[in-house]
C-alpha cells in the first residue's frame, strides 16, 4: 500500500526529459479547472496534480471563498464529485453556505431564528438544487488518513469522478505519526496532500491560517503562513485574501488575492467584492 506520509516519487529509478516531455507533459499542463471566477482562472491554473493554498486572517472570507468555489466547479459540471473537508463545520452548515451562495440568499438565518416559513422556503431552493449540491461530498473531520481514503475511494468513480478536494484548514488536519514540532507535523500534512493531487490527478485547495502577528493593514506575503513549515514549498500557488484599509483606517469593501507564489503563472492580484451576508463573493 502506498504511504501518505512519504513525498511523492516515481516507482522508477527516474525518468529522461524526453519521455517526460513526451508522456506527461500535456497531462502536467493540462487546463485547470474553471472556478467559476473568471479572472482568478485566468491567473491561476488548477490543473490536476497541483496543490494551491488559500491563506487569510479569520473573518476576511477564506471558508466562503473555498465554499464558493467547490459549489461553483460542480455548478459548471454536470457530473462529477467534491471532496470537502472541514474541521470547524459540518455537512450542515457547509450546505447552507453552499446553497446560500447559489442562491444569493442568506440561507442560514431561518435556521438559526427557527423561522418556518423561511425554512420551507430554504427546503424549496434545497430541491431546485439537489443535484449539484449531492455532489458536494462533506467530511468532518481532521484525520489526515481517513481525508486521503476518502479521496482515494471517490476518485474510482469514472462515471462521477472527482473533481476538486478542498481542505479547511491544512493547519488543523492530524498528520500520520508523530512529529516533533508543529511546524514539521504541518509539513507532512502539505507534502501528503501533494503527493495524493499527483498521484490521482485532481487540484487540491487548502485553506490556511495567517499569524496572529500579522499586521491588519499590511499586505501579507507567505511567511505570514501559521506554522507554515514546508507549505510554501509544496505548494503551486499561494494565494492570500487582503482586505486594504482605507486612508481614514476604514475597512475597504473589496478584498484582493494577493498571488504570492504561481508556478508556471502570473504574480498578480485580483479584486473580489465581499457579499458575507450570502456567503458569496462577486467578481468584477
Amino acid at each position: 500500500m502506498y504511504d501518505y506520509n512519504k513525498a511523492y516519487r516515481s516507482l522508477e529509478p527516474g525518468t529522461s526529459a524526453l519521455d517526460g516531455i513526451l508522456q506527461s507533459a500535456r497531462r502536467a499542463f493540462a487546463p485547470g479547472i474553471g472556478t467559476g471566477f473568471m479572472n482568478l482562472d485566468g491567473a491561476v491554473r488548477m490543473s490536476p496534480g497541483r496543490l494551491v493554498v488559500l491563506g487569510a486572517r479569520p473573518g476576511t472570507g477564506k471558508t466562503t471563498l473555498a465554499t464558493q468555489i467547490a459549489i461553483q466547479v460542480l455548478k459548471e459540471n454536470k457530473h462529477g464529485r467534491v471532496f470537502y473537508c472541514s474541521v470547524e463545520m459540518d455537512a450542515a452548515e457547509i450546505g447552507l453556505k453552499a446553497l446560500s451562495c447559489l442562491a444569493k440568499k442568506n440561507c442560514i438565518t431561518p435556521y438559526e431564528e427557527e423561522d418556518e416559513k423561511g425554512i420551507a422556503h430554504v427546503e424549496t431552493l434545497v430541491a431546485m438544487e439537489q443535484n449539484t449540491l449531492s455532489r458536494l461530498q462533506v467530511y468532518y473531520g481532521m484525520e489526515l488518513e481517513a481525508i486521503l481514503e476518502g479521496c482515494e475511494r471517490m476518485s474510482g468513480n469514472k462515471d462521477d469522478p472527482l473533481l476538486l478536494v478542498v481542505v479547511d484548514f491544512i493547519t488543523s488536519v492530524q498528520p500520520i505519526g508523530e512529529y516533533a514540532t508543529k511546524s514539521e507535523a504541518v509539513g507532512s500534512v502539505s507534502k501528503a496532500l501533494k503527493a495524493m493531487a499527483k498521484r490521482l490527478e485532481i487540484p487540491v485547495l487548502c485553506c490556511a491560517q495567517l499569524n496572529r502577528g500579522t499586521a491588519t493593514g499590511k499586505p501579507p506575503t507567505m511567511k505570514d503562513l501559521r506554522d507554515s513549515g514546508e507549505i510554501e514549498q509544496d505548494a503551486d500557488s499561494v494565494l492570500l485574501l487582503h482586505r486594504p484599509t482605507e486612508k481614514e483606517g476604514q475597512m475597504a469593501g473589496r478584498v484582493d488575492i494577493i498571488i504570492d507564489k504561481n508556478r508556471f503563472g502570473t504574480m498578480d492580484s485580483i479584486t473580489l467584492w465581499p457579499q458575507l451576508h450570502n456567503h458569496r463573493f462577486e467578481e468584477g
